[in-house]
């Protein structure tokens, strides 16, 4: 059976000498293991459609079995200018490992076509957030927190992870031993043992980022400073309870040294 869908590249890996497999995302299928014949090979008509951070039409062969097939590719945002800046690319690469860690984590990609759709909004409208360079590691972060039902966690930012009770507005303690915000009871209890002390805003600005999709947000303006310790917290979180660590942010963590 033929099927014509719309994805964006997230992993290549070449099988053979010529051909190259693909994880794409799509807003119809969700994640989709797909094979590339012959992509490998030079000025191939397959190649820059099927490279990493591509957004491209796909007519695809679905076997009854098996790995789907494509047939013919068109390409339709190759994000050159993100290419041609290296932090850009950076941060654009991470999001998409993001998303390549999640489907390996998930067992079951099948979703309402409503969920899938919205998950690719949210990263086509990441990816163009970062082409206009503005609060790259905001738009990360955010991305993060939306991914966290795909893996089975959730954050409470009402209550507390320890007692369950309701959290003060000026609560400003993340423990990754409970998997949440502590208030202050629980805090002096627990003398901060695997805590993070974070600005009293954080809380609330990732409870709105969990709300929210990408697009909606798009005009927020945050401080750099509690950009960094909103990502610190979820990134620490994802690597606790997902397992999930994502090497190209190390490569940006390099180039701002």
């Amino acid at each position: 059976m033929l099927v014509r869908i719309q994805g964006i590249v997230l992993k290549t890996y070449s099988k053979g000498e010529d051909d190259r497999l693909l994880l794409i995302l799509t807003p119809q299928l969700g994640f989709l293991r797909v094979l590339a014949p012959r992509a490998e090979r030079p000025g191939h008509a397959l190649s820059a459609a099927t490279q990493v951070l591509a957004k491209s039409d796909f007519i695809l062969y679905r076997p009854a079995a098996g790995i789907a097939v494509i047939r013919q590719a068109s390409l339709l945002d190759a994000y050159a200018d993100l290419r041609s800046h290296v932090e850009r690319l950076s941060y654009a690469l991470a999001m998409l490992e993001l998303f390549s860690r999640i489907s390996e984590a998930v067992q079951d990609c099948a979703r309402e076509e409503f969920v899938l759709v919205q998950l690719y909004k949210d990263m086509i409208a990441s990816l163009e957030r970062l082409r206009t360079a503005d609060a790259p590691l905001f738009a990360l972060a955010h991305l993060a927190i939306l991914t966290l039902p795909w893996l089975g966690l959730s954050l409470s930012y009402t209550t507390c992870a320890a007692c369950f009770s309701s959290l003060p507005h000026e609560t400003s303690v993340f423990s990754f031993l409970h998997g949440g915000f502590l208030c202050p009871s629980c805090q002096r209890e627990e003398k901060n043992q695997g805590a993070l002390m974070l600005h009293p805003r954080v809380r609330l600005l990732m409870e709105k980022m969990s709300q929210a999709h990408v697009d909606q947000l798009r005009e927020v303006r945050v401080e750099v400073n509690l950009q960094k310790q909103i990502y610190v917290a979820i990134a620490l979180f994802l690597r606790e309870y997902a397992g999930i660590v994502l090497r190209s942010f190390e490569v940006i963590q390099q180039l701002q040294e």
